[in-house]
């Protein structure tokens, strides 16, 4: 899949705003560093549990300013 349509699906998962949704594009063990979130997460449910509160949250209009994909293993 190319970068473009990869930064499209995503930003179509988040304006979903069904952290379910988002979660699914991830690995199931993937790790994400997140911006909003001041810790690693790593894991399905701790993934779940990070998307659910950072697209709970007011003003969230699915913005990105810039995005780092990247595949270890």
């Amino acid at each position: 899949m190319n970068p473009a349509r990869l930064i499209n699906n995503w930003l179509a998962a988040v304006a979903s705003r069904d952290p379910a949704t988002v979660v699914n594009l991830y690995a199931y063990d993937g790790v994400l560093i997140g911006t909003v979130a001041q810790t690693i997460k790593q894991g399905h449910q701790a993934l779940l549990g990070y998307f659910r509160g950072f697209l709970a949250k007011d003003g969230l209009h699915g913005r990105v300013d810039s995005m780092i994909i990247q595949r270890v293993g």
